[in-house]
């Protein structure tokens, strides 16, 4: 190597040491040129003038105190004239801490020299980080960029179903809203599959909610919603379809008897008590339709149902009626 270039890369060697090991910040800035300009690692980091460039080195000070180990470090040097010379290179470092967690360097620079006498200075100093997503062969991070938009469509496409999804919720109770309700039920019955209505409602849900408070009347929905689950899960449609009413849809039950044991059977699991209300009972009034006894529609199971349910709740509640 030429002496120029052996200076060259003292000189350069030098700096890094300065910014890096020794933190002598004031002694680097008497190395830049009157003329000096800087492109950093940061995205403000540009410096148009050799006052600016002093004061974004000096101001690292008020930042932070610390210092670096240089692990390893390479240097490439290009004479362009008996005036000027270019130091281009990288280094690895990692800031000299007993703490695990510490900062770490993988860069590159460049640097434009005058020959000053038996020295340098700096006329430009560009320091930069590579982008490690940019794979070999391609002129900008493409692949990672793809996939990053890929990432994106997926979240977005799940994203769209989750609302679409709490679209057709009842927000209260986490079951089928009405009108998801109707939709589903009717792709049923089209499917030709012979079905079984049943509604659902409180029995004297208003006088619940004006001794105990309507928070505890939004307790009680919850709780029933709760129990017509565990009572209905499987292939069922449930949803919540009025304020107190409420609607589960099965494949035709083996017969009448079976289908009165089932409802039986829930009027007495909604007997049990509220935890959070425990002076509060609840019971339940059924109304029964059957597909296609009683219609192949949604509307037509559910008047059959509702028409039944009310004339049984004028004379009893607690119990079911079959539609007639």
């Amino acid at each position: 190597m030429k002496k120029i270039e052996e200076k060259a890369v003292a000189f350069a060697k030098s700096i890094w040491e300065d910014y890096l090991i020794n933190r002598d910040l004031l002694k680097l800035t008497s190395v830049f040129d009157d003329n000096a300009s800087y492109i950093g690692t940061g995205d403000v980091e540009i410096c148009y003038s050799l006052e600016q460039v002093r004061t974004a080195i000096l101001g690292e000070t008020e930042e932070w105190n610390g210092h670096f180990t240089i692990d390893d470090q390479w240097y490439e040097v290009r004479v362009m004239s008996d005036e000027f010379v270019v130091v281009f290179g990288g280094f690895d470092a990692h800031e000299a801490s007993d703490n695990p967690l510490v900062a770490a360097m993988h860069t590159r620079f460049s640097l434009t020299l005058r020959v000053s006498g038996d020295t340098f200075k700096i006329i430009h100093l560009h320091h930069s980080v590579p982008n490690f997503e940019q794979l070999e062969g391609e002129f900008f991070p493409k692949t990672i960029t793809e996939k990053r938009n890929e990432e994106f469509r997926h979240a977005l496409e799940q994203k769209t179903n989750e609302l679409r999804r709490l679209a057709q919720l009842d927000s209260l109770t986490g079951l089928l809203n009405r009108v998801s309700v109707e939709q589903e039920i009717n792709t049923r019955l089209e499917q030709g599959t012979g079905g079984v209505l049943m509604m659902i409602d409180i029995d004297d849900f208003k006088e619940i909610n004006d001794v105990f408070g309507h928070l505890a009347g939004d307790t009680v929905l919850k709780v029933l919603s709760d129990r017509i689950r565990e009572s209905f899960g499987g292939q069922s449609i449930m949803g919540r379809v009025g304020g107190d009413e409420f609607v589960v849809f099965a494949e035709k039950m083996a017969d009448r008897a079976g289908i009165g044991q089932t409802a039986q059977q829930f009027c007495e699991i909604v007997t049990q008590p509220v935890m959070d209300i425990p002076d509060c009972s609840i019971t339940v009034s059924i109304g029964i339709s059957q597909s296609p006894d009683n219609g192949s529609s949604y509307s037509a199971l559910v008047r059959s149902a509702d028409q039944a349910l009310y004339a049984r709740k004028k004379n009893s509640k607690n119990g079911y009626v079959f539609a007639g």
